[in-house]
């Protein structure tokens, strides 16, 4: 098999499993009012996920294909 070759049937693995993910990045959106994802963000302990916004959006990776929401709670944030 070639560099190629191999490459290809890599990205076709990739296409499969992203492809199988509760999204659509190859086709129209079904689903245009869920999100993939949802995060909680909220100041009182216990009520949210996160208690910053950027420690929500740092959790995230960097090259993200889903949908995600981040709901932020009542407070004041800094």
């Amino acid at each position: 098999m070639t560099r190629v070759e191999f490459s290809e049937q890599q990205f076709m693995k990739w296409v499969k499993f992203v492809g199988g993910l509760k999204h659509s990045v190859f086709r129209t959106a079904k689903n245009k009012l869920f999100p993939s994802h949802t995060l909680h963000v909220s100041k009182k302990h216990g009520k949210g996920g996160f208690s910053s916004i950027q420690a929500a959006i740092d959790s995230l990776p960097f090259i993200n294909v889903v949908r995600v929401v981040i709901k932020v709670h009542a407070g004041v944030y800094t």
